[in-house]
């Protein structure tokens, strides 16, 4: 009650009184659905009035600018005020068809980091097919490769969100080869058939195809990299692997938009991020790198490991705390930028 009673008092607080606070801030977020099918497995979508309410509260105390805009004021040195960038990632037909429109009708300037196997191929995310797995599949005990331990479906609900959780990690951790094997057997553990039923429930995690994509460059968004498979790049993967991911994400962007200068790490954080990964971002020819460590732009000390925030599914979360994003978080990024680079240096005595 009390956090309810202090948001309400900060919504009617002048954003001028807050200047000084507001430090420019990344915003990421996924995709948008008019309403949920089942939360379980859309939980990276947020719903259209959501966001909506969301992005409109949010400009009462910023102004929305380009990435190239926020890093051409963070190099000046003026990028201090109530400022903010919007980012969506891995490429989602509703990126397309929802996003766009109330980017547009709210003159948000936006950036889209697409992950371009899926774009390619129209194959679905990983981390969707294991949630599709854990909350559809039939009772039963399931073995995967890749992980030490079986996974049991029952009539508990309890046991299938122990096993999305569960099959999640392991793809956060299992080098890429790994995950490919792991969703070739969640996938057919799934069934077929089911599996494709699933897929015309949940249009929500559909993949754009280059031609959106196109679209929306043609209209302004900013098209970044988000990995070639949507790997996570921690330090498990290795060189090759890292580098081949960033460098056909890149280069397929470029074959298909014209310009790629901005990359976005899959999942982001400190633990998801591998010691080669930030110099590998900075060796294919990319202007920047985002992760989703939270922070603000001013507080970052490294262009390829800049912190972001990610929309929540409360309308008013990110609206009423946005002042003190950089109280809240700003001490702890440069920590957390030295720990990516310290295991470098750990790895490369």
């Amino acid at each position: 009650m009390l956090r309810d009673l202090a948001k309400s008092a900060l919504r009617r607080i002048p954003a001028r009184a807050f200047g000084a606070l507001s430090g420019l801030t990344v915003f990421y977020m996924h995709g948008l659905v008019e309403t949920h099918s089942d939360p379980r497995v859309q939980r990276l979508h947020l719903t259209v009035d959501d966001f909506r309410a969301t992005m409109s509260a949010l400009k009462a105390w910023v102004r929305f600018v380009s990435i190239e805009e926020a890093l051409l004021l963070l190099k000046e040195g003026r990028a201090r005020g109530p400022l903010a960038v919007l980012t969506s990632d891995d490429g989602y037909l509703d990126n397309h068809d929802l996003l766009a429109p109330v980017a547009r009708d709210l003159g948000i300037p936006w950036a889209l980091f697409v992950s371009t196997h899926h774009i390619e191929t129209g194959a679905r995310f990983p981390t969707y097919l294991t949630r599709c797995f854990a909350y559809y599949a039939d009772h039963g005990n399931y073995t995967f490769p890749g992980l030490e331990r079986s996974i049991v479906i029952t009539a508990n609900d309890a046991s299938r969100a122990v096993a999305a959780q569960a099959l999640g990690q392991a793809i956060y951790r299992l080098p890429q080869e790994g995950v490919r094997a792991l969703i070739g057997a969640v996938v057919e553990a799934t069934g077929q058939e089911r599996q494709a039923a699933l897929d015309m429930k949940f249009t929500s995690d559909k993949p754009m195809s280059w031609a959106h994509v196109q679209a929306l460059a043609e209209a302004g968004v900013e098209i970044g990299a988000h990995c070639h498979e949507h790997a996570i790049l921690h330090r498990g993967q290795t060189i090759g692997e890292v580098t081949r991911q960033i460098a056909i994400s890149k280069q397929f962007v470029e074959e298909h938009v014209g310009r790629c200068r901005y990359f976005a790490f899959p999942v982001g954080g400190v633990k998801q991020i591998g010691p080669q990964a930030a110099t590998a971002a900075r060796e294919a020819g990319f202007d920047a790198a985002f992760t989703t460590i939270n922070g603000t732009l001013p507080a970052s000390r490294d262009p390829f490991l800049h912190p972001r925030v990610m929309i929540n599914r409360d309308p008013h979360g990110n609206e009423s705390m946005f002042p003190f994003t950089g109280l809240r978080f700003d001490r702890a990024l440069p920590a957390a930028q030295i720990a990516v680079k310290r295991v470098e240096t750990e790895i490369a005595r």
